[in-house]
């Protein structure tokens, strides 16, 4: 379950600040992992920061090719390795994966992830 405080940084809004809020598998990547609030705050204000780049990229150079969806989840999950690893999600509990596998894949690709989820 995730903590009170995790989820105040992962959705709390500011007049003077709103911010877009972090696609489903970075913040649920970062509740499995216990990850600190400061940790989701900054992460948010990246991906929030790449959210705008990637907008006026796509204004200015109409044709140029990127993949929007994978920028936007590196820049809200850019710091996850940063972090130490949790009893939860030790290299014992994951074998052969590590967290980074939750990540979403391409469409038609098979997703490839832990053999057991934390709780």
């Amino acid at each position: 379950m995730i903590s009170p405080a995790l989820r105040g940084a992962l959705t709390d809004q500011s007049e003077l600040l709103p911010l877009r809020e972090l696609p489903v598998e970075a913040a649920r990547l970062l509740d499995v992992l216990h990850a600190p609030p400061r940790l989701a705050a900054h992460l948010r204000l990246v991906h929030d920061v790449a959210a705008a780049l990637t907008v006026a990229l796509e204004r200015r150079y109409p044709d140029l090719a990127f993949d929007r969806v994978a920028v936007l989840f590196g820049a809200a999950t850019h710091d996850i390795t940063s972090q130490p690893a949790t009893p939860c999600c030790s290299p014992t509990t994951y074998p052969t994966d590590s967290p980074a596998s939750l990540a979403p894949t391409a469409p038609g690709r098979p997703r490839t992830g832990p053999s057991t989820t934390c709780s």
